[in-house]
């Protein structure tokens, strides 16, 4: 039964993907809200936290894609937007930045303390950041990556807007 279970989330994701990517990156209509502009900036702010390179044997991996996504867990009593970063290790490897809009702060998703089905539904974030999520360079300036979480958000804006 819980085959089944992740075998469907899993697919969910996946014809979710496809739909959205369908759509093209056309951004520029979506206006920003003073909440989201609040949501960009406690990213940015803290981007020496999570803008760093991951060692896989010998070598040192950076970021290379970025996406934000509606993140509801009930396990943990977490509800909200969700900031994932990709390594390009094995297909998809990341973490989950969860954005506290009220309290105007961000805590990193300890992976660990998810249930089975909550890492699955984690999991297929990860893997959609991987395939569909907005290009990022570590490398760049403050000025162009601050642009680029812009980018990633109005993406998830326009997803969240086609999805109802």
């Amino acid at each position: 039964m819980k085959k089944l279970i992740t075998l469907t989330m899993i697919l969910a994701i996946l014809f979710s993907i496809c739909g959205c990517s369908s759509n093209g990156d056309n951004t520029e209509n979506v206006e920003l809200s003073q909440a989201d502009k609040q949501n960009i900036e406690l990213i940015n702010n803290s981007i020496k936290k999570w803008d760093v390179t991951v060692r896989d044997g010998s070598e040192d991996i950076s970021i290379n894609k970025i996406g934000f996504n509606k993140v509801e867990l009930s396990d943990m009593g977490v509800s909200g937007v969700g900031f994932f970063v990709n390594y390009p290790i094995g297909g998809y490897y990341g973490s989950c930045i969860i954005i506290d809009s009220s309290n105007k702060k961000i805590e990193r998703l300890d992976i660990n303390k998810l249930s089975t089905n909550e890492k699955t539904y984690i999991d297929g974030y990860f893997m959609q950041t991987s395939i569909n999520g907005i290009d990022w360079d570590s490398n760049a300036t403050d000025e162009q990556k601050h642009s680029t979480l812009e980018e990633a958000y109005k993406k998830y804006l326009e997803s969240e807007n086609s999805a109802e």
